[in-house]
């Protein structure tokens, strides 16, 4: 179901899905006590950080749109943010690009930097091989799971490993037995339109209810997701 960006930016818990919403949500956490008015550079960002700090200054770069960004270097001076966040942005890179990229986020920022990625595990991948076989996913989500498969998921012990002087604390959110890969969509309209209907209630449950479990401090089989939090 497509959903009109400015109902997702008028109800980010209704309509932004709860995948997207979790990460962002804890990110903005996790960068701790913020001032009005600070700024942050969301590297690989899409605007959804905005919906969870309006007082805050957040700029996006990718590799897609207008900004001019290679995926590499990025095109800011030293020290020019308050913060620097990467949200599920490493796993769509080769593993000789990812510690360059975190290097990159301590460089421009200030105070704090925040990364996150699906943690590499035996559960997380098969959930990503059964993404594919569904007919749910659009060709965009498609490419980016293939490209998780394909440049292999990361781990904490990856990368505190290519970064060994970075004082990194680490963080852990969302549990792999709560999530299934979308099964395959219904050819009946009246039946689609139930089922997207169902999908958006049990969406904004997860959003409002699920997702306030305090983060946890131990990786475990079923752990979905990673936070590095580096301060400055």
């Amino acid at each position: 179901m497509n959903i009109d960006p400015a109902l997702i930016k008028r109800f980010p818990a209704l309509f932004l899905p709860h995948d997207i919403y979790e990460r962002h949500y804890w990110t903005i956490k996790l960068l701790g006590k913020k001032k009005p008015g600070e700024t942050v550079l969301d590297v690989g960002g899409e605007g959804y950080l905005k919906l969870f700090a309006r007082r805050l200054i957040i700029k996006d770069i990718n590799i897609e749109g207008a900004e001019a960004y290679d995926g590499m270097a990025i095109p800011y001076p030293d020290k020019s943010f308050d913060y620097a966040v990467s949200i599920d942005t490493i796993e769509h890179m080769p593993k000789g690009q990812r510690k360059l990229h975190i290097s990159e986020l301590i460089r421009v920022a200030k105070k704090r930097v925040v990364f996150c990625a699906p943690v590499n595990s035996p559960m997380q991948i098969e959930l990503q091989k059964a993404l594919l076989t569904s007919n749910a996913l659009d060709e965009r989500a498609v490419r980016f799971v293939k490209e998780h498969l394909e440049y292999g998921l990361p781990t904490p012990t990856e990368i505190q490993a290519a970064l060994p002087d970075a004082p990194i604390k680490w963080h852990y959110a969302g549990n792999l037995k709560f999530y299934s890969p979308p099964k395959h969509v219904p050819e009946s309209k009246p039946l689609q339109m139930a089922l997207s209907l169902f999908l958006l209630v049990m969406n904004w449950l997860s959003n409002r209810i699920w997702l306030y479990v305090k983060l946890g401090e131990k990786l475990k089989l079923t752990t979905n997701r990673f936070y590095g939090v580096i301060d400055l």
